[in-house]
C-alpha cells in the first residue's frame, strides 16, 4: 500500500508478434480482469508484426485510453519488446503475461495481490512447476525438456526456485529499473533472475496453471531455447562443465598411469612406450581444466561485481533527480 493508502498503478505489458487471431480476445480478457482495480495501464508492444497485429490493437487504443500502443516495423525478438514496454511503463507494479493468453488474466491480479501484500518482494514469478502449477494440452515432449531444464537453471544459480523461464511475472518498477537489461531474445528472463539474485532481490513464486496454444502459431524454438539455457547455465555455473571434463582426464590418466606402474613392476615398461606421452597429457590436461574452470569463476564473479557497480550509479542517479 502506498502513504495515502491508495492501491499502486498496475502497468501490463504484453509482448505481439504475428498475433492477429488472439489480439481481440486478449485485450477484450485482459481489460476485463483490469476492472477489478481503479488505477492500470495495459501496454501492447507490436513486435515488428507482419499481419494485421498493429492495427487490431490500435483500435482498442482508441477506445480505451489506459491502452498504449509501441510498434516498430522490425522483429526484434521477446527481450527487445518487453524492454520497450517497460521503458513506457508508469506503474509501480509491471507485469508481463503471454499475449496468447495461455495463461489467465486473472494471474495478473494474483502476481499484483502478492507484491501488494508482501512489500519485501522484489518480483513473483508465475510457476507451472511448484506444488500446485501445472500444465495443460501441452506436449509431454516439451514439458519434459522445459520442467528438467528448470531444474538445471535453478541449480546453475543457486536459487531455490521452480520456474525460471517463463513470462508470467510480476515486478516492482523501482526494482526493475536497477537490472540494466540488455537481451533481445527469450534469454531476457534468465538475465533478469541472474542480475536479480546479484543484488539479493527477494523473489517469489506462486502456482498457475499452463494451457497450451488454442489459435494462432507458437513461437517456441526448442533446440534454439535449449542451448541458450545450457550456455546461460554453464556461465553461472563453468566448474559444471570445465569440472567434468577435469575428472574425465584426471581418472583416465590415473587409470593409465596405475597400468604404468604395474608393467614396470612387472619389469615390461618400455619407456619408448606412447602411452606415458598419453598419461602425461591426460593429467596436465585434467589439472588444467579446473585451472581453466577457477579463471572462469573469478570472471564470473567480476561480471557480477561490476553490476553491482552498475546499478549503485544508477540508484544514485535516480534519487539526485
Amino acid at each position: 500500500m502506498s502513504a495515502n493508502n491508495e492501491m499502486p498503478k498496475l502497468s501490463v505489458v504484453v509482448p505481439m508478434y504475428n498475433e492477429e487471431t488472439n489480439v481481440e480476445k486478449t485485450i477484450s480478457r485482459i481489460a476485463e480482469v483490469l476492472q477489478q482495480i481503479k488505477n492500470w495501464e495495459l501496454i501492447l508492444v507490436n513486435d515488428g508484426s507482419t499481419d494485421s497485429t498493429q492495427q487490431k490493437a490500435e483500435a482498442f487504443r482508441r477506445s480505451e485510453g489506459r491502452i498504449l500502443v509501441v510498434s516498430y516495423h522490425t522483429h526484434r525478438g521477446r527481450g527487445r519488446a518487453l524492454r520497450e514496454g517497460f521503458k513506457v511503463a508508469s506503474g509501480d507494479i509491471i507485469v508481463t503475461i503471454e499475449c496468447d493468453l495461455s495463461y489467465h488474466p486473472r494471474y495478473i491480479l494474483a502476481l499484483y495481490s502478492e507484491l501488494c501484500q508482501n512489500s519485501e518482494l522484489d518480483m513473483v514469478i508465475g510457476s507451472v512447476y511448484m506444488p500446485g502449477g501445472k500444465a495443460i494440452n501441452v506436449p509431454r515432449g516439451r514439458l519434459a525438456i522445459s520442467r528438467l531444464g528448470n531444474k538445471i537453471l535453478s541449480f546453475a544459480f543457486g536459487a531455490k526456485l521452480f520456474t525460471l523461464t517463463g513470462m508470467l511475472r510480476g515486478y516492482r518498477r523501482k526494482s526493475l529499473e536497477m537490472l540494466s537489461l540488455e537481451s533481445d531474445e527469450k534469454e531476457i528472463h534468465l538475465e533478469i533472475i541472474s542480475k536479480a539474485l546479484s543484488l539479493n532481490y527477494l523473489i517469489g513464486e506462486i502456482p498457475v496453471i499452463l494451457q497450451g496454444r488454442s489459435s494462432g502459431k507458437s513461437k517456441f524454438k526448442l533446440m534454439r531455447t535449449a542451448s541458450s539455457h545450457v550456455l546461460l547455465s554453464l556461465l553461472e555455473k563453468p566448474m559444471i562443465i570445465f569440472g567434468i571434463i577435469g575428472i574425465i582426464l584426471l581418472i583416465a590418466g590415473l587409470a593409465c598411469a596405475i597400468f604404468l606402474i604395474v608393467l614396470w613392476r612387472e619389469a615390461l615398461l618400455n619407456p619408448d612406450r606412447p602411452l606415458i606421452i598419453v598419461t602425461a597429457i591426460l593429467l596436465i590436461g585434467g589439472l588444467q581444466a579446473f585451472f581453466f574452470g577457477f579463471l572462469a569463476i573469478q570472471q564470473n564473479n567480476l561480471r557480477r561485481e561490476i553490476f553491482r557497480l552498475q546499478s549503485k550509479i544508477k540508484k544514485n542517479n535516480f534519487s539526485n533527480k
